[in-house]
């Protein structure tokens, strides 16, 4: 289906959202939103209902569907919330004239409400990134979108870094390169233990709201969709924040042998990176 609003257009068969006749890229969940609203124009469609149709069995707080509709203004040009309008109390409305006709191109085989396959994009590409950009001084990690027409490649840029989040430098490690990827699921409520990373830690929040507490008194805030370099020699630990849990992609680059992270005391000093952890302390 092809959808026509104003000076934009969405083609619901290759997740394709145009605006002025460029491609905009969009977050598969934000993708999800946008077609819910745009089979509904002028109509209030609920909270619970957009959280249960796109998210599906997955637990998840508002945040991530507020995140979706900032996201979703910003790439129709929506600053002042005119068009995806906020119906207090109930949900949200999109608020625009829509015409929809049949598609001209074929549709690709996909399945947009297959959430394992949209995990398996994220990490897919976030991981094969990270792995060629292991010997590089800064990052560039994209998330890879929807599947797009020939001549329509888009990028999203999450991160390019030289500087942890507390803002020190980072190196990587000396010895035999090693990629531990993991998906970190906190309860909500939940915290992890306090612990220090030794090595580069790039941290992409996929659900949820992730708090960060530092032993230096610092504290950071984490969205679905922001993303870091972890501190390095810093004793820190997370919770999650929110009714729903977060979940969060763990990229470390670190070196066989190099504990991924290890127990910390955060009245201690920080500790110096290290590259002489022995296999039987590393942890996963």
């Amino acid at each position: 289906m092809y959808f026509k609003f104003g000076n934009l257009s969405f083609d619901d068969d290759c997740f394709v959202l145009k605006r002025d006749g460029q491609a905009v890229p969009l977050r598969p969940k934000a993708v999800d939103v946008l077609l819910m609203l745009l089979s509904a124009p002028r109509r209030v469609i609920t909270k619970d209902k957009l959280l249960q149709q796109v998210w599906h069995d997955v637990t998840v707080s508002e945040d991530s569907l507020t995140q979706c509709i900032h996201e979703i203004r910003a790439a129709i040009g929506d600053e002042n919330a005119e068009m995806v309008r906020t119906v207090r109390g109930r949900g949200y409305m999109l608020e625009a004239n829509v015409a929809q006709m049949p598609a001209t191109a074929p549709a690709p085989q996909s399945n947009r409400h297959d959430r394992r396959r949209r995990t398996a994009f994220q990490i897919g590409a976030l991981v094969a990134v990270v792995t060629v950009s292991a010997a590089a001084a800064g990052w560039r990690i994209t998330e890879r979108g929807p599947q797009l027409p020939v001549g329509q490649i888009t990028e999203q840029s999450l991160l390019r870094a030289g500087t942890t989040i507390l803002g020190a430098p980072f190196n990587y490690p000396e010895g035999s390169p090693e990629v531990f990827a993991a998906i970190v699921t906190i309860p909500p409520g939940a915290e992890r233990t306090w612990h220090v990373h030794t090595s580069p830690n790039f941290v992409y929040v996929l659900e949820g709201t992730v708090e960060v507490e530092y032993a230096n008194g610092e504290v950071r805030e984490l969205r679905d969709g922001m993303a870091m370099i972890e501190a390095i020699g810093e004793p820190h630990r997370a919770r999650s924040r929110g009714s729903g849990a977060a979940r969060v992609l763990s990229v470390n680059i670190g070196a066989e042998g190099l504990a991924v992270r290890r127990p910390a005391d955060p009245s201690g000093p920080a500790e110096t990176p290290a590259s002489g952890i022995s296999l039987s302390q590393k942890s996963d």
